[in-house]
């Protein structure tokens, strides 16, 4: 199932409130995001632009070192 596919049923089972459809569907969400690679990966998948500077990012590396191992 495609993404927008995917999204539209989250927010049609929060508002109609399953539950059941709810958890699947972001339990599927989480699995695709868990597939990628990286940042720019998940990105990508999401339709996210980066709004971060290239110092930013450097900045973000070196304060969570641990995230990146």
């Amino acid at each position: 199932m495609d993404e927008p596919t995917i999204f539209d049923l989250v927010l049609a089972s929060d508002y109609l409130n399953i539950p059941s459809l709810l958890d699947l569907t972001c339990h599927t969400i989480v699995d695709k995001i868990a597939a990628c690679k990286d940042a720019n990966e998940i990105r990508a998948k999401l339709e996210m632009e980066n709004n971060f500077t290239p110092d930013d990012e450097e900045t973000i590396r070196q304060e969570n070192q641990w995230a990146f191992q």
